[in-house]
């Protein structure tokens, strides 16, 4: 462990404070002392630290492994890629916009949420019905 410095200037050597206080109980819910023993309730030890730990090792099940499968059955199924559907989205809104430097486009808004912008040309703004103010 490691020498820790309180916010008085005072060291404290963690691991001699351990070492001096094995036998302790430990501060807590469970019965046991600073070593990890476990106690009875007139503070004798009933279970060291490594018998508890070698119990739970024991009740452990061991890993099974499953067999491997062969690989060359795997290499016979050919994967085929999926169907990509082609997806045209539909307009939902449209107009006809002008900027400040006097040129014109149109904005078309389709139904997956995204927007174009086309600039007219000439002959398409000559077809366009002038009457509307843009």
């Amino acid at each position: 462990m490691k020498k820790v410095k309180t916010a008085k200037g005072r060291v404290i050597d963690m691991a001699a404070m351990v070492a001096a206080n094995e036998a302790q109980r430990a501060v807590g819910n469970v019965r046991m002392n600073a070593n990890g023993d476990r106690l009875d309730k007139g503070g004798k030890v009933v279970a060291t630290v490594q018998r508890v730990a070698r119990v739970q090792a024991d009740a452990q099940q061991p890993v099974e492994t499953a067999p491997i499968s062969n690989p060359t059955q795997h290499k016979a199924a050919v994967k085929t890629a999926p169907k990509v559907e082609e997806y045209e989205p539909a307009i939902t809104n449209q107009s006809t916009k002008k900027r400040e430097d006097g040129t014109v486009y149109i904005e078309i808004e389709y139904d997956d949420g995204s927007i174009e912008t086309r600039e007219l040309t000439a002959e398409e703004l000559s077809t366009l019905n002038t009457g509307e103010e843009l």
